[in-house]
């Protein structure tokens, strides 16, 4: 079985497999898996505190003590601040997510 998995979201709000990330992140951690949330490329847009159904997942996920990071350089390319994000979400630079996915036994993109 599967102990721990990144699941990076490249997609932006309003499209639905970017849900379907952050639904399987807390699929996982409810089944007690260690998944990390990692928000990339247009995928930034879920990790900010603007009203939605992703923000709501993403601010309770947290608040349960779930791991997310959001890539700073694809962040600031978007004219977008740290100030935005949702409370709990690491910003991490480019050396991170190397690591993050050699730390993981799986990897699922959406």
């Amino acid at each position: 079985m599967i102990g721990n998995a990144c699941l990076i979201i490249t997609k932006p709000k309003g499209e639905e497999i970017a849900t379907h990330g952050i639904r399987m992140a807390w699929a996982m951690f409810s089944s007690a898996m260690e998944p990390h949330v990692l928000f990339v490329d247009d995928g930034v847009f879920n990790s900010l505190t603007n009203p939605g159904y992703n923000t709501h997942l993403m601010e309770d996920y947290i608040k349960e003590g779930g791991v997310a990071s959001c890539y700073r350089k694809d962040l600031e390319s978007r004219g977008l601040t740290e100030d935005q994000l949702i409370e709990g979400i690491n910003m991490i630079d480019e050396d991170k997510i190397p690591e993050i996915i050699e730390e993981s036994e799986a990897v699922l993109t959406f």
